[in-house]
């Protein structure tokens, strides 16, 4: 039997968003299968995490992307450039669903003000880190969302930027998730959205892996074994893996302190995960690789 020619690259997403977070994300880099990171500039602990990523002599290639967030916390923009991202009477974004309502009722202004708050947290990330992030991809997947993707399509391709994620899952084949949640059925949406939106990043230059996994495989939901049929469910090329470890933490939000966090951790950094990318013969790497 040929031999199958798969790489994972493994990205952890939220650095920057609480220190506690991103020391587990380092350490999953230095004891576990993480080479790659996705960065929150308007994060509470985004300056702390640049110096750490910066300074750190890392046993492996590692790739740091951007996380680019228009939902959560307050832009990088002056905000009253941006007002089409904030509450009316407060200079806070929208939140997860909030900002995709104010989108359906605003498209114009939504549109506008994502292109200048993508561009003001590009140039924030290479203030922090002295580069162009390796990728971007979005808090919340809001960078696939059709009518925003042109656009952040766009500006990637002028300022240089080649990669993004392209979150398009198989969401049929996780028999493991209640499909009646509010949470699966947004995650479908997340989805099918990816899909639509690889070529239009693709007319724009910028590139993605083959595959997508991490969707069905966050906190609980996490098993070597379920890990190994996503895997196997994938074509031979590129497979990113989403995930979010963490340490343990009392700040942020729910997802933040979520005991999923360590779980993840301790999962990304086993023994037994190494052995079994090993015996599939899955190469580990950075965004670089895309």
């Amino acid at each position: 039997m040929e031999q199958r020619q798969r790489t994972l690259v493994v990205n952890a997403d939220d650095l920057g968003i609480d220190a506690q977070r991103d020391l587990g994300i380092a350490q999953a880099i230095r004891n576990g299968v993480v080479r790659s990171a996705s960065m929150i500039v308007n994060g509470a602990s985004s300056e702390s995490a640049a110096e750490l990523f910066r300074r750190t002599d890392w046993p492996a290639r590692v790739s740091i992307g951007l996380h680019l967030n228009l939902t959560e916390g307050r832009t990088i923009a002056t905000p009253s450039l941006v007002r089409a991202l904030l509450h009316e009477s407060s200079e806070e974004m929208l939140g997860k669903f909030g900002f995709r309502d104010r989108l359906n009722e605003q498209l114009d202004g939504v549109i506008q003000a994502t292109a200048i708050e993508t561009r003001a947290q590009i140039q924030h990330f290479v203030m922090l880190m002295g580069s162009l992030p390796s990728h971007l991809d979005g808090h919340q997947h809001v960078h696939t969302i059709p009518e925003l993707a042109e656009t952040i399509a766009q500006i990637c391709a002028e300022v240089g930027i080649t990669r993004t994620r392209i979150p398009s899952d198989n969401m049929q084949v996780q028999p493991w998730m209640d499909t009646q949640t509010p949470r699966y059925k947004f995650l479908c949406m997340v989805a099918e959205q990816g899909r639509r939106s690889r070529a239009i990043y693709a007319s724009h230059g910028v590139s993605s892996t083959t595959s997508f996994i991490g969707l069905g495989l966050m906190g609980l939901d996490f098993t070597i074994e379920r890990m190994c049929e996503r895997l196997g469910s994938c074509p031979d090329g590129t497979i990113e893996w989403m995930c979010h470890p963490g340490l343990s933490s009392t700040e942020g939000d729910d997802f933040n302190q979520s005991p999923d966090r360590p779980l993840e951790l301790k999962w990304l950094c086993s023994t037994q995960l190494r052995e079994t990318l090993s015996a599939e013969r899955i190469e580990v790497d950075s965004f670089h690789v895309v």
